[in-house]
């Protein structure tokens, strides 16, 4: 049974992108959170991939933008 979890956009501290090599569509974004937790989320295709990877950045992010 696959492991819900909530995470919040302000918990994650670095996004890293990782396509699969021999072009093979997809990739996995591995999330590094203030906490020291690692989450790995393994897509499968690369348009997917991107956009996860540019919400979870741009979510992370938003703090430094307001003031």
């Amino acid at each position: 049974m696959p492991e819900f979890f909530q995470l919040l956009h302000r918990n994650v501290d670095v996004v890293e992108r990782k396509l699969y090599p021999g072009g093979v569509t997809g990739g996995t974004v591995s999330l590094k959170c203030k906490d020291l937790a690692i989450i790995n989320l393994e897509i499968g295709s690369t348009e997917e991939f991107n956009n996860v990877a540019d919400s979870i950045e741009a979510l992370s992010n938003i703090g430094m933008y307001i003031m």
